[in-house]
């Protein structure tokens, strides 16, 4: 009797426990991200692709210079401008750089917004890009007409 009494006041308990603390949405995670300062990371470094043209796929590339045994995980928040919150998509490494592949057939819409962020096992947390006050500032891409963007350029 007393046995069965503590079983189910500890299955309470992680219940409230697990209510409380695992239950964070993709949009909350995501703005928690997004207020917090991050310590200056020289181990990561981006370039967006640039022209970024409508229509064609990209690999969104993260090279990450941390000891490949430190790392708990890579991640890249990316929405496009139809959807409300950021996904938290894992990054596959591949010859050495993390990459996340953007097709504009599966991420509809007009502009695309991302950052990045790496978990080490020793629980600390590195993003890119930041401003200047050390907080995450989203990459913000809006694709360009092909057509157009050639036209230009040979007008130049």
């Amino acid at each position: 009797m007393v046995r069965n009494f503590w079983i189910s006041s500890l299955t309470l308990v992680f219940t409230v426990l697990s209510c409380c603390f695992v239950t964070t949405t993709f949009a909350q995670k995501s703005e928690i991200l997004l207020s917090r300062i991050y310590p200056f990371a020289p181990k990561l470094l981006h370039h967006p692709p640039s022209p970024f043209l409508k229509g064609k796929p990209y690999y969104l590339e993260l090279y990450v210079e941390i000891p490949e045994d430190s790392l708990e995980s890579v991640t890249i928040f990316f929405k496009s401008d139809t959807s409300a919150d950021y996904q938290e998509i894992p990054m596959e490494k591949y010859r050495g750089i993390y990459r996340f592949k953007y097709d504009p057939l599966e991420h509809q819409g007009d502009e695309i917004s991302y950052f990045f962020v790496v978990s080490t096992k020793s629980h600390r947390l590195y993003a890119t890009p930041l401003d200047t006050k050390w907080r995450i500032a989203p990459v913000q891409l809006n694709p360009v007409d092909p057509v157009k963007y050639y036209q230009r350029r040979k007008n130049k």
